[in-house]
């Protein structure tokens, strides 16, 4: 039935290309739903693989021949996008439909993945196109990336397992999607790349820390400090932007006070390393102003002061260490 109806449709366009264009997609569109039915009808696992299958290459087909259909071509980057919502339908259906087994499940999780890179892939030159010509187009990137965002969210609140994967993974895409959006836009400040990101992070980490009392800061929050301070403290040392090298310092000390007042070590540690560096990143700036007896001075009174209280200093040392040590 599959062959008569593309067979038909590529008669059909052969015999009137100006009338009959759209025929040959929509042929190719009726085979895919052909194989959306089998893979929920089929009583056998081949014919369940086989529909899932013939849904990822019949939906291909029939986006390269939209490419060169005058009628149902949608523009630049157009094709792409639906190919992705088609890929984000499918993972949602695959994932969410009543199971009858789960081999063939798996195989249409795994072609919706296919043909969104496949999607994405195309996109990306409209994207790039569209980003020199200044294009409307150059936003559909970031749509289709949304969209199946979406779908990978839908299909971590469907899935009876493995949840954290598609929660990572719809992360890492709404990330991409968000990164796209602001080059589409022309936006070149660096915290508009690295601020909800991280934001998104600590609100999981905070979530995991709450579920699970036993959890550890490094292991929740670490990564979405280091996101959130690390790219700009990278860009606020040497003579950099005095607004940013105050928001760094600021949003250490915001940490560092996070970290205090909830018990959390790694907070603690990354916000003092940062206002550490920063620190001495502000000295190198003004060091050339500071008389030269100053330094050796303040120098010799830490030295005089640290031999007189040795011993003390050393049970502070200690007593932070094991205070450290007690935190999550």
């Amino acid at each position: 039935m599959t062959f008569a109806v593309v067979s038909a449709s590529i008669l059909v366009w052969a015999a009137d290309p100006q009338r009959w264009d759209a025929v040959p997609f929509f042929g190719f569109v009726l085979c895919a739903v052909i194989g959306l039915v089998a893979a929920f009808a089929s009583r056998t696992l081949g014919g369940r693989c086989a529909g899932w299958a013939a849904i990822a290459v019949w939906s291909g087909v029939a986006a390269l021949t939209a490419v060169d259909t005058a009628s149902v071509n949608p523009g630049d980057g157009g094709i792409p996008f639906w190919l992705t919502v088609t890929a984000a339908a499918m993972l949602v259906v695959a994932i969410g439909a009543p199971r009858r087994s789960r081999p063939d499940r798996v195989l249409g999780v795994v072609l919706a993945h296919v043909l969104a890179g496949i999607a994405a892939f195309a996109g990306l030159w409209a994207w790039v196109e569209g980003l020199i010509g200044s294009s409307p187009s150059r936003y559909l990137l970031s749509a289709q990336i949304g969209v199946y965002t979406l779908a990978l969210v839908g299909a971590a609140l469907m899935a009876p397992v493995r949840k954290w994967g598609y929660v990572i993974a719809a992360l890492c895409t709404g990330t991409l999607g968000w990164w796209a959006l602001l080059a589409a836009n022309s936006v070149t400040t660096l915290e508009f790349f690295t601020g909800p990101p991280a934001a998104i992070l600590f609100a999981i980490g905070l979530w995991r820390l709450e579920k699970r009392p036993n959890a550890g800061s490094w292991a929740a929050l670490a990564a979405p400090i280091l996101v959130g301070i690390g790219p700009s403290l990278l860009l606020a040392l040497g003579d950099g932007e005095p607004a940013r090298r105050v928001g760094v310092g600021a949003a250490a000390i915001a940490v560092i006070v996070a970290g205090l007042g909830r018990r959390w070590q790694a907070p603690l540690v990354l916000g003092s390393i940062a206002l550490l560096v920063l620190t001495v990143n502000e000295l190198t700036l003004v060091w050339d102003y500071i008389p030269v007896w100053i330094p050796p001075a303040i120098g010799g009174v830490v030295l005089i002061g640290a031999g007189a209280t040795f011993e003390k200093r050393r049970r502070d040392l200690a007593r932070i260490r094991q205070g450290l040590k007690a935190m999550r």
